[in-house]
């Protein structure tokens, strides 16, 4: 993809610079910087081209979440992605009503930061919800009334299936990798999305990397993860 611009709003100086430093190299360039709404909205006025738009925002601050989609009226392309410490229902509810278009937990990995912008800019919602993306919820308050992770276990085998999608790899590739027919990975990786709730083979590579399961985080002791069940409240 080509590289696309981005307004990061951001109070701390300190966490602007770790945020531009994890984008570095990505397809993801922080042309712009905020403190606060205010001087985004001037960025915004000046005519700057903005393609996606990646904003701090606490837990707590309706009016922050308001000020935000008021920002995308200025630039009605640009796309909305939040980070945020702690997601909650209100926030989340919100957040939807006023068809952002991601809220991401700010301990996210870079990697699933720069996939999970990526969606957003391919106009996708994608919103976290303890290490789980949920994407494409139409109409915005359209969740079920318990939002939780399944509490059924991967294999093994499927474990390194998603650690496998996590680096990009293809049926063909896994296959040959772990030994097995492409046949027997396809069977497997729908056996995953469906268990993770993943609509893609990208959800299932963002899914794993948020819950630890990258090529650098091998399973320990040959125990297969447990996806944990986990509400949001």
């Amino acid at each position: 993809m080509d590289v696309a611009t981005v307004l990061l709003i951001e109070p701390e100086r300190l966490m602007r610079e770790g945020l531009k430093v994890l984008l570095r190299g990505s397809p993801f360039s922080v042309t712009h910087e905020a403190e606060n709404l205010t001087a985004a909205e001037e960025i915004l006025r000046s005519a700057a081209k903005i393609d996606l738009i990646l904003a701090q925002v606490s837990s707590k601050n309706d009016e922050a979440i308001a000020g935000l989609a008021h920002l995308r009226t200025i630039a009605p392309d640009a796309k909305l992605v939040i980070l945020t410490a702690v997601v909650d229902r209100e926030l989340l509810n919100q957040a939807m009503d006023l068809k952002i278009n991601g809220m991401l937990l700010k301990d996210i990995s870079a990697e699933a930061l720069i996939r999970s912008l990526h969606l957003a800019l391919l106009g996708e919602g994608v919103f976290a919800i303890h290490g789980f993306l949920l994407r494409d919820l139409d109409p915005p308050r359209s969740l079920p009334s318990e939002l939780t992770l399944p509490s059924s276990t991967l294999s093994l085998r499927e474990a390194s299936i998603v650690r496998c999608l996590t680096a990009g790899q293809s049926n063909k590739s896994i296959a040959r990798e772990l030994g097995l027919t492409e046949a027997t990975v396809k069977a497997h990786v729908k056996v995953i999305m469906r268990k993770i709730k993943a609509q893609n083979r990208t959800q299932a590579a963002i899914w794993g990397l948020a819950n630890g399961l990258d090529r650098r985080e091998p399973a320990r002791n040959g125990a297969a993860p447990r996806v944990a069940a986990a509400a949001a409240h």
